[in-house]
């Protein structure tokens, strides 16, 4: 049975680390770009929304190792929301984004309504410990993250881990 598909916007960029001082990360710029390209129609979405991530910052004085651990974890459970939403209406949600680690809202969100499971492709693993990052960004981390390894603020949403 084809669902209907529904864009999920993401723009963010909360789990990097700036490259130069006073220059934010694009990556939160991927859902505009995309949406110019034609990505809406080329998919035949039926729907778009946004989840609007806070505002980047530099985070230098986290302590548990993640750059914005706590602003990463509210964007999740927004996030969250929506691809609940979404997947209760019975259609597909197609999540574009900003950095690798708005998949901790994602999976967050199709796990508070059916088993999830992860078919994970990517440029890099993505499975650094906050230990073995040399920039504490939650993007390098997401799929440890999501499956249960890191700091409980992000790792045991909602009491949900692994995700």
């Amino acid at each position: 049975m084809d669902k209907d598909i529904v864009l999920l916007e993401a723009p963010s960029n909360l789990g990097l680390k700036q490259l130069e001082p006073d220059v934010e990360p694009g990556t939160r710029k991927a859902p505009d770009v995309l949406k110019e390209l034609g990505l809406f129609d080329a998919i035949r979405a039926v729907e778009r929304f946004r989840v609007e991530a806070p505002k980047f910052w530099d985070d230098t004085e986290n302590l548990i190792g993640v750059r914005c651990a706590d602003a990463i974890a509210a964007y999740s459970l927004s996030l969250a929301d929506g691809v609940e939403a979404i997947v209760r209406n019975d259609q597909f949600p197609l999540v574009v984004g900003g950095d690798c680690s708005i998949l901790l809202g994602s999976m967050l969100g199709a796990h508070r309504v059916t088993e999830t499971s992860l078919l994970f492709i990517d440029g890099h693993t993505d499975f650094y410990l906050p230990s073995q990052s040399g920039t504490a960004g939650a993007a390098g981390m997401d799929l440890a993250l999501a499956t249960g390894w890191g700091p409980e603020c992000l790792t045991n949403l909602e009491g949900r881990t692994p995700l």
